[in-house]
């Protein structure tokens, strides 16, 4: 799909063939769940009616890495983790962590308020845990 040229530059870039990976496949997931691409696409007035074609989200995707619109963020980098931000959802407000994947962002803090309130009833509850491993007569 990328040229062998191309292919070496993006990995140098991103540092190695497994980040340009991770990097892609997080785009993608992205851009089919409707986020806006940061570069203008190139695709034919006439064709735009339809969804993109994988490749042109990867072509879309390389543009977007060459121009640095996206990149990954090392682990090292972020300031908060996930059980920071189960308190801080529970004490009523969300961190405010600018990173890469903001739609997952968004879609995980609804999963950890679900869990939130399916698991704080069980929390004090030892009969329930019984319940959850298959104990229950």
């Amino acid at each position: 799909m990328l040229d062998i040229d191309m292919e070496e530059r993006l990995v140098d870039k991103l540092g190695g063939k497994f980040k340009l990976t991770t990097l892609i496949q997080r785009r993608l997931v992205e851009l089919n769940r409707g986020v806006k691409a940061l570069v203008e696409p190139d695709r034919p007035a006439a064709r735009q009616s339809g969804p993109p074609k994988p490749q042109e989200l990867v072509k879309l995707i390389v543009r977007e890495i060459l121009a640095d619109k996206i990149a990954l963020v090392p682990k090292s980098e972020l300031d908060t983790t996930i059980e920071e931000a189960a308190e801080a959802l529970q004490k009523g407000g969300a961190p405010e962590v600018d990173i890469f994947g903001e739609e997952l962002k968004k879609i995980k803090e609804e999963r950890l308020k679900e869990l939130t309130t399916i698991l704080q009833p069980s929390l004090g509850d030892d009969d329930d845990m019984g319940d959850l491993d298959g104990d229950a007569e």
